[in-house]
């Protein structure tokens, strides 16, 4: 659970990375992470002041660079962590989305989405947010998103809405959102 207002990413990477780790490595793992830990596997000093104290989040490729560190803190060297950013929701990006979001009902991949709280939801917000995903269906059409804040609920979106939120500009990397695979046994 998410324990700052801008803790968001470090929160999704806890429930993804222990969802993978329970069913990929038994007995290889012997802690269940929290937001606590990942943080202090950190060595981007001030980006997890940011999140500890709520001033400040990650942006997509900083939450990448948090899940290698996490995952080389495990010894679990034998994975991948790819950003992808959403710079053309077209259909081929769609398509990859959804491959990517099919493959992770194996188990040996978790999806973590970033993407604009405001488009997604509808509500009244400004801001990004990250949250780790799981489709409803086989073909991927429709997806879970697991909020991750305290007053958050999981809350199901079709592909093209989130692609839409996805492709919004972080403004302190420039860059448009997207979402993370982390992959265990690649």
């Amino acid at each position: 659970m998410q324990r700052t207002r801008t803790s968001c990413s470090v929160a999704s990477l806890s429930i993804a990375l222990n969802a993978l780790t329970s069913v990929h490595c038994r007995g290889e793992v012997e802690q269940t992470l929290d937001e606590a830990k990942i943080l202090a596997r950190m060595t981007m000093d001030k980006l997890r002041q940011n999140l500890s104290q709520g001033t400040g989040g990650a942006t997509l490729n900083e939450a990448a660079e948090i899940a290698v560190e996490t995952l080389a803190g495990l010894e679990l060297l034998n994975h991948s962590v790819t950003a992808h950013h959403m710079d053309e929701p077209n259909e081929t990006y769609i398509e990859i989305f959804r491959g990517d979001l099919a493959g992770s009902t194996s188990g040996s991949s978790v999806i973590i989405v970033n993407y604009h709280q405001g488009v997604a939801t509808g509500r009244d917000l400004s801001h990004g947010h990250f949250a780790p995903a799981a489709p409803v269906t086989p073909e991927a059409r429709q997806l879970c998103v697991v909020d991750p804040a305290m007053d958050g609920a999981p809350f199901v979106l079709d592909v093209e809405h989130i692609v839409k939120a996805m492709a919004t500009k972080d403004k302190d990397s420039g860059r448009n959102r997207g979402y993370l695979k982390i992959a265990l046994g690649s």
